[in-house]
């Protein structure tokens, strides 16, 4: 078969096979002559013949398709085709069969088997007659009328495909016009759809029938997305059945000659003429509906039409865009249609007049309303909640026009209307999720933030307290609606404000870039390389080129003139209560007053407005806060139990001092945090952790560390010699130091100090190892004195020791930071990331939703990557130093090894300090009358502040310039980045290690009891899903395919936020994150990363986003 596919025929001869192998088949049933039938080569009949001799059986494979189908759909049927293969297999296999789907290989000569299967059948045209006259001979009328399973016959691909040479041979062995394949489309229908005007003509001289409907093709049914927005708005454009006439006056162009042949054909078909004229009509082509007119009143000689579906007015008033002349072939065309019996009016119903009043052509709306005459006032609505008055609302609603708003006038005078009646309009989805259904139109307006509506309506008769059919006025859906602006139409005189107060300004942040340079001229560089590109960049007079003080001064104008700009502002302008109509105490079917409606069922907690109403009316809102609902509830109750923290204060001012001690009625003491009591984890997983690290070392020959470590390579005995153990403390007498103070010199002293005690193995000679230099510079400088008995090497040791950390040599454990001394490197000795560990993973299919999040979220292999990014060395070395680049945003590397989890939560800590440090100057900085002297101490915190960080995370970045100091907010940013890394990791590497050490526990159980953290999977239908989906697809992700939704109860963060439970000041965040950061997050909680940060990822996109509720 290979030997086939490759056209390699000459070596098929030397096969020696049995007669089995010659017959084999592969998986999908092929034998050799499917191979050889798609070998579309001039040598393969010479094959046939070979194959042939074999004893091969000519049978169909596992799709029922035969060598016949297979060599006529692997040709392109081009001019340049290689058709004997094809010749020879037709005269050879005579019988005609059809595949699995129904086709002969006469269908395959149209179209590939990926246009069939892809339902792409309109791409590209094709007019195989070679290949249709061979493969015709052999088939019977009958035959060419086999439909596949999309009911296509060959006289439907040849439509789709313009083959009209092929549509004329086909026509003439007799195939059928009639049938149909499942969109409902003829031939004639398919050539019209796509367009094949060729095969069109064609068709319709062989005596199709031109009036049949016209199908669009039928989408495939897609998965309905449950994840999605219900407010979404779903633009389904649905396909409207048409008509063949219809389809080819759409055409236009090259269609019009068409058109003529179409109306020879019809003949005197009534039916037929109604569908061009309605075509013509949507088409907007008057000249022809004038011709079409003409003739129709010709064949009806002077009746009427008889009643079809075809309402010709409606649609000549739908479809109408222009201005109506009477000299105008419009004007001929309408008049045509009144002549043939087209009504206007039916019942004191009038469609046309409805339409024309929707889309706002107001010269057609004269004209339909002179025609009517007196039978004017006898128009009514088409439906109790539609007809034109609630159309012309809904115009004024989208176009501000004159002539509407007498329109609006004019229809609600009519007897038959009514502007209070409660009318069929559009709402937003959560308004219609609150019951809102059909509102009185001045209320449907206070649904919109339109105040000009609420005016117009007003001046057209509204009564301002119109309800619905739930009692509900205007003004309170406006305050439900929370539409300030409607309810200060409402409460308005009912004159419209022209002048609306300008936007308020306010001042653009600006980060002020905070540098002792800036304030003293001259200051310390940021790298070694900057200070010398700065140093050239100076004048030859001492002054540098950017001087502050002019950016100061400009930055100082512009900040005066926008505080001067937002003192000429004017204030927002305040409600007034002046319509005396209005009537604020009125309540719905419910016992709901206007102010139960700012509460419930939406909660915008608009505290301003609620202020503002008290303001005008004190009395009736203090009386309205204490009305009951028929549940017994006030407007603060409901405040207070649906936790309206701002609101429910509010109202308690208002109300006085006895309301803000009075226990609420109803309240519920339902804390809103979940219990998760029963989250705290049941197994040890620190110990499993440290386990299956242990035994991973033991496994792959490891050694992480000896357990008597050796002297320092650089003293030249780490062979020979033993670390001395002290006698009174019994730890070895060895130790790392580092201090660091950003005052001395110019880039700062940033050293370690390593010292060691030793005894030469083989003789009584005790040395002294000494070493020292600058944090990541190298091996530094170093020194070895030897001593012939122990007390003096003791005696020295203690001796430097002390000058060193200012105190006497003791238990490790104790070591005290004292200031301008060395102080104690901390490390620790376990692996450090995931990067140096193997992890056994196999990856289940798992239905869960949850399990599927948690296999995907410790996918060792992801995690490898991410740690990978963040190497850290963890055993320290037997030689220092240790030089390791952690590949993160703040280049850092860790000259001692791995630093202590709680040497980082001192850094951290030490950071926020300098953040605080940071804050406070910028303070300093913008008080009047500051000195030089406030801003240097202010200066010098930062640079004690950053020594000590440094203290606490010795990095080695430093070796050839100047040490950073944290004095804003970008370094210090840059560095919390780096210390989130690091933490991240190593919640990834515990909870994986020890989840992999319990082979006994299903892993994804094991680490989500690990990460302690409930997962819920949540409804699409879910109040807080629906949330979540709004913001996605309001902000740009409308297309994203949501897969699902869960809600998460972390432990630790749960307790953490009891404190801020009560709090007024609560806010949603939206983020998103890597997963590869989930673990540390769900089990420690948010790691706050820089405002600047680069970003995690697109928007919706590639990365887990996660909806939290935080304090302000």
């Amino acid at each position: 078969m290979l030997i086939v596919e490759m056209k390699r025929f000459e070596l098929i001869n030397e096969l020696q096979l049995s007669q089995k192998d010659w017959a084999h088949c592969d998986a999908n049933g092929d034998n050799l002559w499917h191979y050889a039938a798609r070998t579309q080569d001039l040598r393969a009949i010479e094959l046939f013949r070979f194959i042939e001799s074999k004893g091969v059986p000519l049978k169909p494979n596992n799709q029922g398709s035969t060598p016949l189908h297979e060599a006529v759909q692997t040709c392109d049927c081009s001019a340049n085709s290689v058709l004997e293969p094809i010749e020879w297999l037709a005269a050879n296999c005579p019988q005609v069969t059809r595949d699995t789907f129904g086709r002969t290989p006469l269908h395959y000569a149209f179209a590939s088997r990926s246009q069939l299967i892809e339902s792409s059948l309109a791409d590209g045209l094709r007019d195989p007659i070679a290949v249709v006259s061979i493969l015709s001979r052999n088939m019977n009328k009958q035959q060419l009328d086999w439909a596949d399973c999309n009911g296509n016959t060959v006289l439907h691909l040849a439509a789709f495909k313009n083959a009209n040479i092929c549509a004329v041979t086909l026509l003439r062995k007799g195939v059928s016009v009639t049938v149909k394949n499942k969109d409902g489309n003829s031939p004639l229908g398919v050539a019209v759809l796509h367009g094949r005007q060729a095969v069109a003509l064609t068709l319709i001289q062989a005596d199709s029938n031109v009036t049949e409907q016209v199908f669009p093709p039928k989408t495939a049914q897609l998965d309905v997305d449950l994840w999605k927005w219900k407010g979404a708005k779903e633009e389904k454009a649905e396909a409207k059945v048409s008509t063949i006439p219809a389809q080819i006056i759409a055409k236009g162009g090259g269609w019009e000659a068409m058109v003529y042949v179409l109306m020879d054909a019809l003949g005197t078909n009534l039916t037929s003429l109604v569908q061009m004229i309605d075509a013509s009509l949507k088409e907007c082509q008057y000249n022809l509906a004038n011709q079409l007119t003409k003739s129709l009143q010709a064949r009806l000689l002077g009746k009427k039409l008889p009643k079809s579906d075809y309402n010709l007015v409606l649609t000549f008033a739908e479809h109408f865009r222009d201005e109506l002349a009477e000299d105008g072939v419009e004007h001929a065309v309408l008049h045509r249609l009144y002549a043939v019996g087209g009504e206007l009016m039916n019942d004191g119903v009038s469609l046309p007049l409805e339409a024309v009043v929707r889309h706002g052509r107001w010269s057609l709306y004269k004209h339909f309303k002179a025609r009517l005459g007196k039978a004017w006032t006898t128009l009514r609505p088409s439906q109790p909640t539609m007809g034109p008055l609630r159309n012309a609302v809904l115009h004024l609603s989208e176009v501000q026009s004159t002539f509407a708003e007498n329109v609006v006038q004019e229809l609600a005078s009519l007897p038959h209307f009514s502007i209070d009646e409660p009318l069929s309009l559009p709402l937003s989805y959560e308004l219609k999720e609150t019951s809102l259904a059909s509102l009185p139109a001045i209320a449907w307006a206070s649904t919109l933030e339109q105040p000009r509506l609420v005016f117009h309506l007003r001046a057209a008769g509204a009564d301002v307290n119109a309800t619905d059919l739930e009692g509900r006025t205007p003004l309170m859906i406006a305050l439900l609606a929370n539409r300030t602006a409607a309810v200060e139409a409402l409460c308005g005189d009912g004159s419209l404000q022209q002048n609306e107060p300008a936007a308020k300004k306010t001042a653009k942040n600006k980060s002020t870039r905070l540098m002792l340079g800036t304030l003293l001229g001259k200051g310390r560089k940021r790298k070694a390389s900057e200070s010398e590109n700065d140093e050239r960049a100076e004048s030859e007079d001492g002054s540098e080129p950017d001087a502050g003080s002019t950016g100061s001064a400009s930055e100082a104008e512009e900040q005066e003139a926008e505080e001067e700009e937002e003192r000429r502002t004017p204030p927002p302008k305040k409600i007034k209560i002046c319509n005396k109509k209005l009537d604020l105490m009125l309540t719905d079917r419910k016992g709901r007053n206007i102010l139960h409606y700012m509460v419930e069922p939406i909660q915008w907690e608009n505290v301003e407005l609620l202020q503002q109403l008290h303001k005008e009316a004190p009395a009736k809102i203090k009386q309205l806060l204490q009305q009951k609902n028929r549940e017994g509830n006030t407007p603060l109750d409901i405040a207070v139990r649906t936790k309206q923290r701002n609101m429910a204060a509010a109202m308690r001012t208002i109300l006085g001092t006895p309301a803000k001690k009075a226990k609420i009625a109803n309240e519920e003491s339902v804390s809103d945090l979940p219990d998760v009591s029963d989250l705290a984890c049941k197994y040890k997983v620190d110990e499993d952790s440290e386990m299956y690290i242990q035994l991973w070392r033991v496994e792959n020959e490891m050694d992480s560390e000896s357990e008597t470590p050796k002297p320092s390579s650089m003293s030249g005995y780490s062979e020979t010699a033993d670390l001395v153990r002290c006698p009174v403390t019994q730890q070895l007498m060895t130790a790392v130091l580092n201090k660091t103070d950003l005052n001395y010199g110019r880039y700062g002293f940033h050293n370690f100090y390593r010292i060691e005690l030793m005894k030469r193995r083989d003789t009584d000679l005790w040395i002294l190892f000494t070493n020292w230099g600058r944090i990541g510079q190298g091996v530094g400088e170093y020194q070895t004195t030897p001593f012939n008995n122990m007390d003096a090497a003791l005696k020295e040791f203690k001796s430097i020791w002390r000058s060193k950390t200012g105190q006497d040599w003791g238990p490790l454990d104790k070591f005290q930071n004292l200031p301008k001394k060395y102080r104690l490197v901390e490390t620790t000795k376990r692996l450090s990331n995931m990067s140096d560990i193997t992890l056994p993973h196999r990856e289940t299919k798992e239905e869960d939703m949850v399990r599927r999040t948690i296999q995907d979220i410790s996918n060792p292999e992801k995690l490898k990557d991410f740690a990978d990014q963040v190497i850290l060395r963890t055993a320290i070395r037997s030689s220092w130093p240790c030089h390791v680049p952690l590949q993160i945003n703040w280049n850092v590397s860790c000259p001692f090894g791995h630093i202590t989890e709680a040497a980082i939560e001192r850094a951290r800590a030490v950071l926020d300090k300098c953040e605080e440090n940071v804050q406070e100057l910028e303070k300093t900085l913008q008080k009047e009358g500051h000195t030089d002297v406030d801003v240097l101490k202010i200066f010098e915190k930062s640079r004690e502040l950053s020594g000590e960080f440094y203290e606490n995370f010795p990095v080695g970045d430093f070796e050839y310039g100047e040490v950073t100091i944290f004095d804003n907010v970008d370094e210090i940013n840059r560095a919390r980045d780096t210390l989130n890394r690091l933490t991240e990791v190593e919640v990834a590497t515990r909870l994986l290690t020890a989840s992999a050490q319990r082979p006994d526990v299903d892993r994804i159980s094991y680490i989500t009891a690990a990460l302690e953290c409930r997962f819920t999977e949540m409804s699409p239908l879910n109040d807080m899903s629906q949330k979540i989906l709004r913001y996605i697809y309001s902000t740009g992700g409308a297309g994203t395919k949501i897969k699902g939704i869960l809600a998460l109860t972390p432990r630790k963060a749960t307790l953490n936020f009891q404190k801020f439970a009560d709090d007024e000041n609560q806010k949603f965040l939206w983020h998103g994150t890597k997963a590869v950061n989930l673990l540390s997050i769900l089990k420690d909680g948010f790691l706050v990363d820089p405002r600047n940060t680069s970003i995690t990822g697109r928007l919706f996109g590639d990365v887990s986003h996660i909806f939290t509720l935080v304090p302000n």
